[in-house]
C-alpha cells in the first residue's frame, strides 16, 4: 500500500485525535465508577446532638440486657440530652445476639452520664430485651416523641 505524503500525515493526526478522545473518555468512565463506588460506602451523617454514651450508661443498660438473656449484648451506644426533661439522656444502641439484626433499643436515663440514675425503656425493643419498665407508664410519660429519643435512635441504627 502506498501513501502520499499528505495522506500519511492526515492518518497520523486522525489516529492521535482518536487516542486522545479514547483516553479522556476512559478516564471519565473510571472517575465516574470510583465516585459511584465510594458514594455507596458513606455512612449516614450522625446528628451533632449524638454523643457516645458513657461507660456507666452502657453498663447500666447492659445489666438489663444480660439479665434477660446472657447471650445478648449491645453494639455502639449513643446518647442525646433531652430538652424536654431535666437531667435525662436518651441512649440508643443496637441489641446484638443470635438471630437479632438491626434491632435498636432506646432508653431514658436520668442523672449525669457518669452517674446514671433511673432507667426506663422508651421503645418496645428496649423493654422486650432489657426488662426495664416503660417510660410511657410513668407520670412523665416518656415516649419516642420526646426530644432526643428519635435522634438517639437514628444515630444507633
Amino acid at each position: 500500500m502506498s501513501y502520499h505524503r499528505g495522506e500519511k500525515v492526515r492518518n497520523t493526526k486522525t489516529f492521535t485525535i482518536f487516542l486522545t478522545i479514547f483516553f479522556i473518555a476512559t478516564m471519565l468512565l473510571v472517575m465516574f465508577a470510583l465516585i459511584v463506588h465510594f458514594a455507596g460506602d458513606q455512612q449516614p451523617a450522625q446528628s451533632s446532638a449524638c454523643q457516645p454514651a458513657s461507660i456507666a450508661q452502657v453498663e447500666w443498660i447492659r445489666s438489663g440486657i444480660k439479665s434477660e438473656a446472657t447471650y445478648n449484648d449491645l453494639g455502639p451506644a449513643f446518647a442525646v440530652q433531652s430538652d424536654d426533661f431535666e437531667q435525662v439522656h436518651f441512649v440508643a444502641a443496637q441489641i446484638t445476639g443470635p438471630e437479632l439484626d438491626g434491632i435498636v433499643g432506646v432508653w431514658a436515663i436520668s442523672g449525669a452520664p457518669d452517674k446514671p440514675g433511673l432507667i426506663y425503656s422508651v421503645n418496645g425493643y428496649a423493654h422486650q430485651f432489657s426488662g426495664y419498665g416503660l417510660g410511657s407508664a410513668t407520670d412523665a410519660g416518656i415516649t419516642m416523641d420526646d426530644h432526643g429519643a428519635q435522634q438517639a435512635f437514628e444515630c444507633a441504627k
